[in-house]
């Protein structure tokens, strides 16, 4: 198995790949070390995170026109129209880190995989 950096020349080739480790620390997507020493894991990993994110994106995107619509009626389970209005704005933000973490690790997945077949 080839270690990521037997696969790129230095950190400028790497910027595809460093820029999805910056962006998926920032998001807190990373809850164990990445398999840096092994490229094959590490590209799986990046495929399955994308997954996931644009999962997590869509369900987000729905939780807040969910709470919009609550904040235009009476503030639904939220209690006050103010209250679900915030909630909502909460749940884009949390939908647009969503996006940027599966454009991130789709980027370097690409990038990577390009890497091991070539």
């Amino acid at each position: 198995m080839p270690s990521v950096w037997d696969l790129y020349l230095d950190a400028n080739d790497a910027t595809v790949l460093l820029e999805a480790i910056v962006t998926l620390e920032r998001h807190r997507w990373v809850r164990e070390p990445l398999p840096l020493d092994d490229a094959v894991a590490l590209h799986e990993r990046l495929r399955i995170v994308a997954g996931i994110a644009a999962e997590d994106a869509v369900y987000w995107a729905r939780e807040a026109e969910d709470r919009r619509e609550a904040a235009g009626v009476d503030g639904g389970r939220w209690g006050s129209p103010d209250v679900a209005h915030a909630m909502a704005e909460t749940a884009m933000n949390l939908s647009r880190g969503s996006h940027e973490v599966e454009a991130a690790a789709r980027a370097a997945a690409a990038d990577l995989g390009g890497r091991l077949v070539g």
